[in-house]
């Protein structure tokens, strides 16, 4: 039973997102265009489809699974505070140094904007995010953790990966070296809320690879601290996905040690 209330509530995920993609479609808007999700009608219909997934796996877990919402892993310890923040800031710091590397080699060529002359924009694309982030967390890590931990932390990581880098190839234009990079970020979050037992802390890390997407590497529109010229290739964001992955993984060692977190076995 574990694993068909597994499947049915990705497959809640995959018919909101179909119909968002088709919604969406009928404006014009292609949901697969990521230049084109900074703008008024995605925003709103990505925030929309994401509470309702987000509503729809917590009612599973409460109602169906007769669990409370705790089991997700509600807590924060000072060290899971002081580990998130770390690693919050090793993705920015090496997202950082990645384009002033490449930049200073010639690679590619930085203008600073102004992000001042678009606030709202910025922090409705933030808001989004925010919900994106804490969706995925409670559905590819939280649901499919707390259903199938019995199955061992392997089965676990395995299964929320796969689940994870399916749904993306679902609502995005897809490339080897993406396809890449999802998998190796659906590994780190695994690894992050097995560890950590912190709903939390996975949410803030996947919020802060989106973030980083948004605002270093100019991915959505204008909304990006700078402008890459040419725009940064997916095989460098796989790149610096593989390397800003080790430096959180060895962070998360360092502060955890090699162990699931004790509330796996509550």
């Amino acid at each position: 039973m574990a694993w068909v209330r597994v499947l049915v509530v990705v497959g809640i995920y995959v018919v909101v997102a179909l119909l968002a993609s088709t919604l969406l479609g009928r404006t014009n808007r292609d949901l697969k265009d990521v230049k084109g999700r900074a703008t008024k009608p995605v925003l709103i219909v990505g925030a929309v489809a994401n509470l309702l997934v987000l509503a729809a796996t917590l009612v599973f877990l409460v109602r169906v699974d007769g669990r409370p919402l705790s089991t997700l892993g509600l807590g924060l310890s000072v060290r899971d505070m002081s580990f998130g923040g770390t690693a919050v800031a090793a993705l920015a710091a090496s997202a950082t140094a990645l384009v002033m590397a490449l930049r200073h080699f010639g690679l590619l060529r930085v203008r600073v904007r102004r992000v001042r002359d678009r606030p709202g924009w910025l922090l409705a694309t933030a808001a989004v995010l925010v919900v994106v982030a804490l969706q995925e967390e409670v559905l590819y890590r939280g649901y499919v953790t707390v259903n199938l931990i019995d199955r061992g932390w392997a089965v676990v990581l395995l299964v929320s990966t796969l689940l994870f880098t399916a749904i993306h190839v679902l609502t995005n234009r897809v490339s080897l070296a993406q396809v890449a990079s999802w998998l190796v970020g659906g590994v780190l979050l695994g690894c992050v809320y097995l560890v950590t037992g912190s709903i939390w802390i996975a949410a803030a890390i996947h919020f802060a690879i989106d973030m980083t997407n948004v605002m270093a590497f100019d991915l959505a529109g204008d909304l990006g601290v700078v402008e890459l010229s040419p725009p940064l290739t997916a095989s460098r964001r796989a790149t610096y996905r593989v390397a800003s992955t080790a430096l959180v993984l060895g962070t998360l060692l360092a502060f955890y040690g090699v162990h699931t977190a004790p509330h796996w076995s509550g």
